[in-house]
């Protein structure tokens, strides 16, 4: 929005010069004030232009890196028109500094992993103590990520993960699949700490956020997921069996996991066979359908399945009469099925809330 109104701004000066025969552009850009904005400019462009996803997925320390050029913008805007700005600078400066205070304050002091495990040689399973500050203050919800920093892969790279563990948990816990730099880095690091049986350090700041359910106002909850897209998800699991996240007698949370091979069950094998056990006592009812896309010659046994779902028959059994929330973390093609499955039974007359979580940065 800040890009396109700053766009639109020198768009528009640009304009009123090229239909006025007494202003040279030579002159204009050898003013000042002008060569100012337009570098001001050129910083938000470049801002811009690397947080687009393909960049930024790809090349995200690039991506950060590029993002400290708003200092420049900030510079050039004030010698642009500094008594225009000047209070809006002086604002945003001060809540910036304010929240990296805060950031510096909850993840200064590097912490010791407690777990470290590789599953199916690509995941990493970490487990951190919690920060007892969050915990007493009743800061943690279910499905929130934190920002992971391994000071000994680079003190100044911050990555967000889902974290897998409920929020009444002793400890926060990561799933983490290696797919760039970091997190092939972190799965070395993580091989080589968990067969020598060394300590590895991190630092964490957060939790942040939440995932908007409430069992009580939508008595039918369906969870479609894509490979690591289950993360978030084991979290909100979690948080139900714990009591963290209540529902009335009778409300139904369906998890449907889509993966390309049966292995990958067992990253959370341990973890959902058990919630969806415990599950059968009074309150939420949770139920645990596997796909698998590539199944090969493997023998599958339930919760396992070969294919992908029909999601349009999944939501129609979620509660026939009754509005349903949905969520979806996976690849972009498989959040716009789901999403193209919500539109057609709104359509029909039901009530569905959907809500979908990033799958990557």
């Amino acid at each position: 929005m800040l890009f396109g109104a700053v766009s639109l701004h020198m768009l528009i000066f640009w304009g009123q010069w090229a239909t006025d025969p007494d202003i040279s552009w030579l002159v204009t850009f050898s003013t000042p004030k002008y060569v100012r904005g337009f570098i001001a400019w050129a910083a938000l462009a470049a801002i811009v232009l690397t947080s687009l996803p393909p960049v930024r997925r790809m090349l995200f320390n690039v991506f950060y890196a590029v993002h400290f050029s708003f200092v420049v913008f900030f510079v050039f805007v004030y010698l642009h028109t500094p008594h225009e700005v000047q209070f809006y600078l002086i604002g945003a400066i001060v809540i910036y500094s304010i929240d990296k205070a805060l950031q510096t304050v909850w993840g200064l002091l590097p912490r010791r992993a407690k777990d470290i495990e590789v599953l199916l040689s690509d995941v990493v399973k970490l487990r951190i103590p919690r920060d007892c500050i969050h915990a007493a203050v009743g800061l943690d919800r279910p499905g929130q990520y934190i920002f992971l920093n391994v000071p000994g892969i680079n003190p100044l790279e911050w990555h967000p993960f889902s974290l897998t563990s409920s929020p009444t948990a002793p400890e926060y816990e990561v799933a983490i699949r290696a797919s760039g730099n970091f997190t092939q880095a972190l799965l070395a690091k993580a091989r080589t700490h968990a067969s020598s049986a060394q300590a590895m350090y991190v630092r964490v700041d957060g939790p942040y956020g939440h995932v908007p359910i409430d069992l009580h106002a939508t008595p039918a909850a369906v969870l479609v997921l894509g490979g690591i897209g289950i993360t978030p998800a084991v979290g909100i699991l979690r948080a139900i069996a714990a009591g963290a996240l209540s529902g009335p007698r009778g409300c139904r949370v369906h998890v449907v996991w889509i993966v390309r091979q049966a292995e990958h069950f067992s990253w959370f094998e341990d973890v959902l066979q058990p919630l969806v056990r415990e599950a059968r006592r009074p309150g939420p009812r949770l139920l645990l359908s596997v796909y698998v896309t590539r199944p090969g010659r493997a023998a599958l046994a339930p919760p396992l399945r070969a294919g992908r779902p029909s999601l349009d028959a999944i939501l129609a059994n979620a509660v026939p009469a009754g509005p349903t929330w949905v969520f979806a973390c996976g690849p972009d093609s498989m959040i716009a099925d789901t999403w193209d499955a919500v539109v057609r039974r709104r359509r029909g007359g039901h009530a569905v809330v959907f809500h979908r979580e990033t799958f990557a940065l």
